[in-house]
C-alpha cells in the first residue's frame, strides 16, 4: 500500500506476483489459499490498534492504486507526520529483519524457532553433564563417510530429503560450520537449509531476528547428514498446517 510521496504503508509479507512471502508470517497451504501464524495476527493487531486511522482510511481509499495522505487521513492534523510515524513502527519493528522466501520454501513460526533454540540448549547442557559409554563395532568401509571435498558419500542429505524439524549433522570439514556439528533444520528452500545450530558458529547469524547471535546458518543440502529417524512419526500434512497457522 503507497501513498503519494512514496511512504509505504503496507505489511509486506507476501507478494503474490512475485512468488514470495515472509518466512515464519505468510505461506501458501495446499489448497493455494494463504495461511497466516500467530506472529502476523500478533503485528495486525499490534498495527489496527496502534495506528487506527490507516485502517478506516484504506476502507474509504481501497481502489485506489496511490493512495492521497489526506484523502487517507481526513481526521488527522498533520497527515505527513501520522504517515511518517507508521512506516517508523514498520521499518523498526522485528519482523522488517526476517527474508523472504519463495513460496514453495517450509519454514518454521518465529516463536517456533525459539522454543526449538531452548531445547537444544537443554540438550547440550545434558550431553555436557552425561555419562559417556563407549561402544566399539566393526563396520564396512562403505559405511564410513569421509568428509573430503570430492568424495561422494551416501550419506549426506539431498534437495527433498530435509523437512522443517529434522535434526541435522555437519559432514564437511571445511566452512563456517565444524565438522560434527548437529543442529536442526527451520526452513527449507530447494537445496538451501536454515539451520539453528546446537551450539554458536563463528559467522554465523540470528537469521534475521529468528534466534540467538551466531546460532543460525544456511548450508547446502549436500553438506548435512540427516539423523532423523527415517520412520518417525510425522503429523499429516493437514494437522501441521493447524499448529501455529491459520488461513486469511
Amino acid at each position: 500500500v503507497r501513498c503519494k510521496g512514496g511512504a509505504d504503508i503496507g505489511l509486506n509479507i507476501k507478494f503474490e506476483k512475485k512468488g514470495f512471502c515472509m518466512v515464519g508470517y505468510a505461506r501458501k497451504g495446499e489448497d493455494n489459499n494463504w495461511e497466516y501464524s500467530k506472529e502476523a495476527f500478533e503485528l495486525f493487531r499490534d498495527y489496527k490498534v496502534k495506528f487506527p486511522h490507516v485502517f478506516s482510511g484504506i476502507q474509504r481509499c481501497k481502489d485506489a492504486r496511490e493512495i492521497d495522505p489526506k484523502e487517507l487521513l481526513p481526521g488527522v492534523d498533520d497527515a505527513e507526520k501520522y504517515l511518517g510515524e507508521v512506516t517508523d513502527f514498520l521499518r523498526k519493528h522485528p519482523y522488517a529483519r526476517l527474508p523472504l522466501a519463495p513460496f514453495s520454501a517450509q519454514s518454521c513460526s518465529v516463536s517456533s524457532v525459539s522454543e526449538i533454540e531452548k531445547l537444544s540448549d537443554e540438550y547440550v547442557k545434558m550431553k555436557a553433564t552425561a555419562v559417556r559409554v563407549t561402544k566399539r563395532s566393526c563396520m564396512p568401509p562403505s559405511a564410513l563417510h569421509i568428509p573430503v571435498v570430492g568424495v561422494d558419500s551416501e550419506a549426506t542429505s539431498s534437495a527433498g530429503n530435509v523437512s522443517v524439524g529434522d535434526r541435522l549433522v555437519c559432514a564437511v570439514n571445511f566452512g563456517a560450520v565444524p565438522f560434527g556439528t548437529r543442529g536442526t533444520a527451520v526452513a527449507v528452500e530447494d537445496d538451501k537449509l536454515d539451520v539453528l545450530w546446537d551450539t554458536k558458529i563463528l559467522g554465523g547469524s540470528t537469521m534475521g531476528g529468528r534466534c540467538s547471535e551466531f546460532r543460525g546458518y544456511r548450508v547446502k543440502a549436500g553438506s548435512v547428514i540427516n539423523i532423523s529417524p527415517k520412520h518417525k512419526a510425522r503429523p499429516p500434512q493437514q494437522q501441521q498446517q493447524q499448529q501455529g497457522w491459520a488461513g486469511g
